[in-house]
C-alpha cells in the first residue's frame, strides 16, 4: 500500500483494523496472566499483579522508545526515499533494544526483591510477586527486541504480521497460563513462564518478514553512531514516558492505597488497571495505525492528508474513550469477577470506586493519540510535556493533593482529574498544529 497516494481512510482502516486486531486480542490474552493468578490465589495474588505492573510498563515503554522512536525516524526517511538513512534507524534502534534490554534483566535478576518492595508489595502480597518474577525474568531482553521490530515492520508495509505475531505470542501465553497455573499446579511462576514462552514467540513470527525480498531491514554500517542513539530516544521519549508514567502511577497509587484504603483496595485497583488495558490498547491500535501515514505524508508536506488522519484517528479515540467508560460504569464488579475470586466485602467496595476511575476513560485514549501525533510530525518537545504533565507532574499531584482535600476515598478521582486536564492543553496544542498546516498549505 502506498501511504503517500493511496485513499488515507482505505490505508487508516487497512493499518488500524490490524492493528486493532492484534492488539485487542494481544490484550485478552495479556489479561489471562492477572486472571488466572488472581484465580488461583485469590485477592494477595490479584493485588501481586499490581505490584508487578511497574516492571512491564518500564519493559513496554523502552521498548516502544526504541521500536517507535527508530521507525518515526525509518518512515520520515522513506517519506523523502532515502533508504540509507532508513536501514541506519533500523539498525540502531534493534541493537539499542538489545542491549537495554539485556541490562535490565540483570538489574531486575539481582533487585528484584527491593524493586518489588519499592513498587509497593508487602509482606502478604511479596510471595506470589517474586514467584511471577522468577518465570519471567530471563525473557526480558527478547519482549523489548519484540516490541521494536513489531513497531517496524509495521512502517515497513507488513502490519498483516505484527498482527499474526501479536495474536500467535498472546495465544501460546494464554494456553501455557491455564495449563502451567492449573495442570502443573505452579501458581504465579506459572503464569511468568508462559509470559516469556510467549515473547520467544512473537520474536519468531516477525523473522518472517526478513525472508520477503522486498523488506527494507538490513544491518548497514553506521556512522554518527551516539547523535543517531540520541535521536531515536529524542523521537521515542514521549511515549516512552507516557508508558513509563503508568508504572509511576501504579507505584504511587499502590503505596497510597495501602496506606489509606488497605489491601482491598490495591485489589480494587489491580482489577481497575485489567479494565484500563482494554481502553489502552484501542489508544495504542489508534496511534499505530496513524503514525506510518502521518509519518510518511508530513515528511512529504502532504498537509491535506495528514489531516484526514487525525480526523479519523479522533473518531476512532472518542468513540472507544465513552464505549470504555459507558460498560464500567454499568458493570463494575464484572471486571473484577475477571481478575480474581473476591471477597463480599470486597465486592461492595469495588463499584463506588471504579466508577469514579472510569471516568478517565473518556479522555485517556485522545491523551495517548495526542502523544503518536506529536512524535508523528517530529514534534518530541510537545509530546514530552503533555506526557511529563499528564503521567508524571499532574497525577502525583492529584494523589496526594485530593485525599488530603477530600478524604481518602477521593484518590479514585485523581487519574480522572489529571486525565481531564492534560486532555484540554493537548486538543489546544493540536489545533494549533493543524491551523499552522493550512496556513503553509495556502502560502504553498
Amino acid at each position: 500500500m502506498d501511504l503517500l497516494k493511496d485513499s488515507v481512510t482505505k490505508a487508516f482502516r487497512h493499518y488500524f483494523l490490524l492493528a486493532f486486531g492484534g492488539a485487542f486480542l494481544g490484550c485478552i490474552y495479556g489479561m489471562v496472566d492477572s486472571a488466572v493468578v488472581g484465580q488461583y490465589g485469590g485477592p494477595l495474588a490479584a493485588a501481586s499483579m499490581s505490584v508487578v505492573m511497574p516492571v512491564f510498563c518500564i519493559m513496554f515503554s523502552l521498548g516502544l522508545m526504541t521500536g517507535l522512536g527508530g521507525s518515526v525516524l525509518f518512515a520520515h526517511a522513506k517519506g523523502v526515499h532515502d533508504l540509507t538513512e532508513a536501514k541506519k534507524a533500523y539498525t540502531v534502534s534493534f541493537f539499542t533494544a538489545l542491549i537495554v534490554g539485556s541490562i535490565l534483566s540483570c538489574l531486575v535478576i539481582i533487585y528484584c526483591e527491593p524493586l518489588l518492595r519499592f513498587f509497593g508489595a508487602n509482606d502478604e502480597i511479596m510471595p506470589y510477586a517474586l514467584d511471577y518474577f522468577d518465570g519471567l525474568k530471563w525473557a526480558i531482553p527478547l519482549y523489548m527486541v519484540g516490541q521494536t521490530l513489531t513497531n517496524f515492520l509495521r512502517n515497513d508495509d507488513s502490519p498483516g504480521l505484527t498482527t499474526i505475531a501479536t495474536i500467535g505470542s498472546g495465544a501460546i501465553n494464554a494456553i501455557c497460563d491455564y495449563v502451567f497455573v492449573f495442570t502443573f499446579d505452579l501458581g504465579a511462576k506459572g503464569a511468568g513462564l508462559a509470559t516469556s514462552l510467549g515473547s520467544y514467540l512473537q520474536v519468531l513470527i516477525t523473522l518472517g518478514h526478513f525472508l520477503r525480498h522486498s523488506h527494507n531491514l538490513h544491518f548497514v554500517a553506521v556512522d554518527h553512531v551516539w547523535r543517531r542513539v540520541f535521536n531515536m530516544v529524542k523521537t521515542g521519549f514521549p511515549i516512552f514516558v507516557v508508558d513509563l508514567s503508568i508504572g509511576y502511577m501504579t507505584i504511587l497509587m499502590n503505596r497510597r492505597l495501602l496506606y489509606l484504603l488497605g489491601t482491598d483496595a490495591v485489589a480494587i485497583y489491580s482489577a481497575l488497571l485489567g479494565t484500563c488495558m482494554f481502553a489502552d490498547c484501542c489508544a495504542y491500535s489508534v496511534g499505530n495505525a496513524a503514525q506510518p501515514i502521518l509519518s510518511q505524508n508530513y515528511a512529504a508536506r502532504q498537509f491535506k492528508r495528514v489531516k484526514k488522519a487525525v480526523k479519523l484517528s479522533l473518531m476512532a479515540c472518542f468513540g472507544f474513550g465513552i464505549t470504555w467508560m459507558t460498560l464500567t460504569m454499568l458493570v463494575p464488579n464484572a471486571f473484577v469477577r475477571i481478575f480474581m475470586d473476591p471477597t463480599e466485602q470486597l465486592l461492595a467496595e469495588a463499584p463506588g470506586a471504579i466508577r469514579l476511575y472510569a471516568l478517565a476513560l473518556i479522555v485517556l485514549p485522545f491523551n495517548i493519540f495526542a502523544t503518536f501525533y506529536f512524535q508523528s510530525i517530529l514534534r518530541p518537545k510537545v509530546a514530552f510535556w503533555l506526557s511529563l504533565g499528564r503521567g508524571w507532574l499532574l497525577s502525583a499531584l492529584c494523589i496526594f493533593v485530593l485525599p488530603a482535600l477530600f478524604g481518602s476515598y477521593a484518590i479514585w478521582l485523581a487519574i480522572p482529574v489529571s486525565e481531564t486536564l492534560i486532555g484540554l492543553c493537548g486538543l489546544i496544542q493540536l489545533t494549533r498544529s493543524l491551523k499552522n498546516m493550512s496556513l503553509e498549505t495556502e502560502t504553498a
